[in-house]
């Protein structure tokens, strides 16, 4: 069995899949800031209602980021120490490709977002890959919202844009792209650990693994308290 780890943002998700990828149990809640306190006790309770214990499982799956540092940091973390505990192979899924694979199946481009603070949001275009999971067609980057909308015009193409974002955003794409931008659904685009360990499986499957010593965040950016330090030295110098 497969357990997937999704703590990226304020909406976490823990799942048990089979290797042949049916979804065992999941649960899906929204953590705010409190990852650390929810994290291992809903391990323990997903575990519960899938029927299994820590030794069933044969795999670990978690998204890797872009997102809330502290939020990836801890998930990453815990599925780091599940890997190497158990001595089982890890897989590091993107939080932006796990957003696009619910809207892959709509047949456009899928522009995935997450909020990356300061007004702006991390974000990326995937479609869908012919493995049954998603492809990337534009790389993640951090931009504003005139500058995704910008982006994603440039394409000129039907698109769907999905993840995290607000409904300021969803008026602004509407208004530059009309009929060709679809808002997704909530039921399409709620992040899921079930999404993630679906991608994470399709790794495991090709034997494509992740070395638990080196697999680390995807940030896009530095911390906040690292770019305030740096800050006065870049100022000196």
């Amino acid at each position: 069995m497969i357990i997937a780890i999704d703590t990226a943002t304020e909406t976490a998700s823990v799942a048990i899949a089979h290797p042949e990828g049916g979804i065992a149990a999941e649960l899906t809640w929204k953590a705010g800031r409190n990852h650390t306190m929810h994290l291992h006790p809903t391990l323990r309770h997903v575990m519960m209602l899938a029927g299994i214990s820590r030794t069933d499982l044969t795999g670990v799956v978690a998204t890797r980021g872009p997102g809330s540092f502290t939020g990836i940091r801890i998930g990453l973390a815990t599925a780091k120490g599940l890997a190497q505990g158990l001595n089982v192979p890890i897989v590091g899924v993107g939080t932006l490709a796990t957003a696009a694979y619910g809207a892959a199946h709509l047949g456009r481009t899928v522009w995935s977002v997450v909020s990356a603070g300061r007004g702006q949001y991390a974000a990326a275009a995937y479609a869908a890959s012919d493995d049954g999971g998603v492809t990337r067609l534009v790389e993640e980057a951090i931009l504003s919202p005139e500058e995704l909308v910008s982006r994603m015009a440039e394409r000129g193409e039907e698109r769907v844009l999905t993840g995290e974002f607000d409904e300021a955003l969803a008026e602004m794409g509407l208004s530059g792209l009309g009929s060709s931008l679809t808002i997704a659904p909530d039921v399409v685009w709620t992040r899921t650990a079930a999404n993630a360990a679906r991608l994470g499986l399709l790794r495991l499957q090709r034997g494509d693994v992740d070395d638990v010593a080196t697999l680390e965040p995807l940030y896009l950016r530095p911390p906040a308290a690292v770019e305030r330090a740096e800050a006065p030295a870049a100022a000196n110098q």
